[in-house]
C-alpha cells in the first residue's frame, strides 16, 4: 500500500517521542515497527487508538474506558503486535 505524500510525512518520525507511548513521533502519529513492518498509531484518552500496519493490511480501532480496565487488559498496540507478529 502506498501512502500519499502528506500521510508519509505525518507518519515519519520527527522527534524521539516520549510519554505516554515512548515511541518516535511524527505529525500526530506515533511510529513503531511490528514484526519488521512499519506501523503507526494515533492514541487518544483512555485507551482510544487507531493503529495501522499497511504492509500487513491491518487496521485496528479501539475505544476505551479507564474505569473498566482490569489486570488482564491489553493495549491495542499489544493486540496489533500479536496479530501481525
Amino acid at each position: 500500500m502506498r501512502l500519499g505524500p502528506l500521510l508519509t510525512e505525518a507518519t515519519t518520525a520527527h522527534t524521539g517521542g516520549g510519554p505516554p507511548e515512548h515511541l518516535p513521533y511524527g505529525w500526530l502519529f506515533w511510529i513503531d515497527e511490528i514484526a519488521g513492518q512499519r506501523a503507526f498509531l494515533a492514541a487518544g484518552w483512555g485507551g482510544q487508538y487507531v493503529l495501522v500496519a499497511p504492509a500487513a493490511g491491518r487496521t485496528i480501532v479501539t475505544t476505551g474506558n479507564p474505569q473498566r480496565l482490569h489486570d488482564r487488559s491489553r493495549s491495542a498496540l499489544d493486540v496489533m503486535r500479536a496479530l501481525v507478529g
